[in-house]
């Protein structure tokens, strides 16, 4: 791989690949030899890039998040506020069907895998939580968000969205989670940051939808 004047191509050959197996056969059962062959390349070759699949599928989700337009989109969008912004990203996430469909995947294997509960914890604190703040910023400076700590309030809609309504940390009926969306709208209403409105509650029961397999 020394040799490759274009990496950068390698790599995104390797995300759309691995992405596309995972999808369709899950994580558990796609080996990187799988994906190596499917690439046309040698299993060093996936080696020169990624530690293994734990790290793989780190990075395809990622890549997943960074190449879907919505976000992109939001962040530019001056007619919204930072409240407006940080719901439209929660509901853009959930009713995209690529991303439902990994996370469905992935629900299935979590718990199997420490190093994949490492890599989704980590996710949550270097990606989730950065992103969260700079929209909650926003919103406390044009009004929408009441509060004076960005950095705590990211961290709170982190643990509530990311950790106790996620179906993949707490194995749970559609019902409950419903339950504990309701729960978390009250709490996060009652610091000022009234995240949970009927378009984000709509957007929740579609993905419970196809994670549930209505």
């Amino acid at each position: 791989m020394a040799g490759n004047k274009y990496p950068e191509i390698t790599e995104k050959t390797i995300l759309d690949t691995a992405k596309k197996l995972f999808l369709e056969k899950g994580y558990e059962h796609v080996t990187l030899q799988d994906i190596a062959d499917a690439c046309g390349l040698t299993r060093g070759a996936i080696y020169h890039h990624f530690k293994g699949k734990v790290e793989m599928i780190d990075a395809v989700t990622d890549y997943m998040f960074n190449a879907a337009t919505f976000y992109q989109d939001i962040k530019v969008d001056a007619s919204l506020n930072g409240l407006e912004k940080l719901r439209r990203l929660f509901v853009a996430s959930m009713t995209d069907d690529e991303h439902i469909k990994m996370y469905a995947m992935l629900s299935q294997t979590f718990y199997k895998s420490p190093k994949l509960v490492s890599a989704y914890l980590l996710d949550c604190q270097n990606s989730v939580i950065p992103i969260t703040q700079e929209y909650i910023e926003e919103g406390i400076a044009d009004g929408s968000i009441k509060g004076d700590s960005s950095e705590y309030l990211a961290e709170i809609v982190m643990v509530f969205t990311n950790l106790w309504l996620s179906p993949l940390v707490f194995k749970t009926t559609k019902e409950k989670l419903l339950l504990r969306v309701k729960y978390t709208k009250i709490m996060l209403e009652s610091i000022g940051l009234p995240l949970i409105n009927d378009e984000v509650i709509l957007a929740i029961e579609k993905m419970c939808k196809v994670l549930y397999q209505e």
